[in-house]
């Protein structure tokens, strides 16, 4: 597998570079699979700096200029499912969304968020709305397992960023929204010319 001779093998374990390991009944050392492979790649040459070839983990797969969460295809999560189907996909577990005591964001949690995300970038919007959120939660510092679960908020709570209704109320008029995307307030997904390219 290494391609070298015993006695370079050897050296290598000398080095601490490979573990050996005596097995009684066998002559000579057993070397793990693992350790042979790692040093048989490290000789290997790498891709150029920037290239993504593949990366693959249990959730994420990285292939062809596409990304993967768990074997679906993320531009169509983002297009047709709702967050909490996401959450529950990357999760691997059936999320309970059915918040129970969960209040509606007060009139102060809409104005301050209102002014926040005026003109930021989608990612500086969840960043803050979070913060602000999160500041007001009277349970923030909860962490047993049967409580945070309790405690997620659905994305229903959430205004929509491009015609600021929040689907509690319902947004009035739908149709009238610049960018109508995949919100509760709107429920029905965006056609392309109404999406454009950058947030």
């Amino acid at each position: 597998m290494l391609g070298v001779k015993p006695a370079s093998l050897y050296a290598y374990v000398s080095r601490g570079r490979i573990q050996s390991t005596r097995i009684e009944g066998i002559n000579g050392s057993v070397f793990a699979l693992a350790d042979i492979e790692a040093f048989a790649g490290r000789g290997a040459p790498r891709p150029p700096l920037g290239v993504v070839e593949r990366i693959r983990t249990h959730i994420t797969l990285l292939e062809n200029d596409s990304q993967y969460y768990r074997g679906v295809d993320v531009a169509e999560l983002a297009g047709e499912k709702a967050f909490e189907d996401v959450a529950e996909l990357l999760w691997g577990v059936p999320a309970q969304w059915a918040v129970r005591g969960r209040r509606s964001l007060t009139e102060r949690d809409r104005r301050a968020i209102r002014r926040l995300v005026a003109g930021a970038r989608g990612v500086d919007v969840i960043r803050m709305v979070t913060d602000t959120l999160g500041a007001r939660d009277p349970g923030r510092h909860e962490t047993r397992p049967a409580q945070v679960q309790i405690r997620l908020p659905p994305s229903s709570s959430m205004p929509c960023r491009h015609c600021r209704y929040s689907a509690v109320p319902q947004c009035p008029r739908p149709p009238q929204c610049p960018r109508p995307l995949l919100h509760p307030a709107h429920r029905r997904p965006p056609r392309s010319r109404q999406v454009c390219g950058r947030d």
